[in-house]
């Protein structure tokens, strides 16, 4: 598999910037003179020595990352009928099925979530893009 099909993709890259995620990445979307993209690190630029030295655009993180990023649970507090307060986990799932990615919390039918995608990393960071817009998670402390 190349680089960029193991990290999320340009598109979530940048959303994740403008949303305000700014944690830490080995890998980066960068680009050129010529305003190509591609994923790099700083790392291993020494290594593989580009003239000049890439433009670090957008973090550009792995699956291992977002998964550090994401609740591994997502907690529900409701009223019962009863007036009785209730709370409810659900697990982090990350499935493929048939080629495509599924992220997703929650169960089917009770307020779930997921998101598709054809890498892991994309579904990854399409589910953290929506639980940061919907104040499920903060990453301020992030």
């Amino acid at each position: 598999m190349k680089l960029d099909g193991q990290v999320c993709g340009l598109q979530y890259s940048k959303q994740l910037k403008e949303i305000g995620v700014n944690a830490e990445s080995y890998f980066f979307w960068c680009t050129d003179d010529n305003r190509t993209y591609y994923v790099d690190s700083p790392e291993t630029y020494p290594m593989d020595a580009h003239y000049p030295p890439p433009k670090l655009i957008f973090n550009a993180y792995t699956v291992t990352e977002l998964l550090g990023l994401l609740p591994h649970l997502y907690k529900e507090e409701s009223i019962d009928e009863y007036n009785k307060q209730s709370t409810r986990y659900f697990p982090l799932t990350l499935v493929k099925h048939e080629g495509r990615y599924t992220a997703g919390m929650g169960t089917e039918g009770n307020g779930s979530i997921g998101f598709f995608a054809d890498t892991a990393a994309d579904a990854l960071a399409r589910l953290l893009i929506h639980c940061i817009e919907q104040k499920i998670i903060d990453l301020s402390d992030k």
